[in-house]
């Protein structure tokens, strides 16, 4: 331990080690302190920067500060909105800082400074540069249209609309399959995905055992039309109801109710 030193200067040191038979270390990093117990007119060293900062709702951005110390006093920190009419926050010792209470999709820049709590003085460092960032986008609560869903208007030339209906395959009296589509102005302006529900046996829903696609299905990962879908079903009067719902891409996924239950052999 250093003795003999003057209170309320700065004095700086580095380290090495080394073991018994005398392998040593490289020097340390060299670190500052000022001297305890006589007037502090120095500020916290390692002025703070923000090192972090992120918009985790459409109203809030939460910030970061690198750490600054003072050898003999507690650290606080504050942090200033230099743009966007955000919030100022108060002195406060942890190095994160959340604004609420923003406007969604708006741009805001903070800066941050530290002061140790010697009385009366409580030495400030300079301000960090500043750092600007953009809330998040509202949040979509709309459904996509039509709500409920419904099944498609347009008629193909074997004279079927969109409601579920049989096709044969050719092959057997086991190669029926339910072909059906959703109604072709379903819309959402952050995309739409499809689900197809056989409410009499669940193997035949998208997704399910008789189909090797995806549950919900998009234009990622369907080929041709998602909202179209074929599955076999076999026997000619097996059972299989369907509905059609829809939901639309934004994180909040919003749902459409279902559509009319219709049973593939009307």
């Amino acid at each position: 331990m250093a003795t003999c030193l003057t209170q309320g200067a700065e004095y700086c040191f580095k380290a090495k080690a080394r073991d018994g038979v005398g392998n040593e270390t490289g020097w340390s990093a060299v670190r500052c302190g000022i001297a305890c117990g006589g007037p502090d007119t120095t500020p916290p060293a390692f002025p703070p920067e923000i090192v972090t900062m992120t918009p985790n709702s459409p109203s809030s951005i939460v910030m970061v500060a690198s750490t600054a110390y003072d050898a003999c006093e507690p650290v606080e920190y504050y942090f200033e909105c230099t743009f966007g009419a955000g919030h100022d926050s108060v002195w406060q010792e942890e190095t994160t800082y959340t604004d609420i209470g923003l406007v969604p999709d708006t741009q805001y820049c903070y800066r941050v400074k530290a002061r140790d709590s010697t009385l009366p003085v409580q030495n400030e460092t300079d301000w960090s540069d500043p750092c600007c960032v953009t809330t998040l986008p509202p949040e979509d609560t709309i459904k996509p249209e039509p709500n409920p869903a419904e099944w498609g208007k347009i008629v193909d030339a074997n004279n079927n609309d969109g409601r579920p209906h049989q096709v044969y395959g050719g092959l057997g009296e086991l190669d029926y399959w339910a072909e059906m589509w959703a109604d072709e102005d379903t819309y959402d302006e952050s995309g739409v995905e499809y689900r197809f529900v056989c409410t009499s046996n669940s193997r035949f829903s998208s997704g399910g055992d008789g189909d090797p696609g995806p549950v919900w299905r998009n234009e990622d990962n369907v080929i041709g039309d998602p909202g179209r879908y074929i599955v076999k079903i076999g026997g000619q009067h097996v059972d299989a109801n369907f509905y059609v719902i829809v939901r639309d891409r934004s994180p909040s996924q919003n749902m459409t109710g279902p559509s009319e239950v219709v049973s593939w052999r009307e």
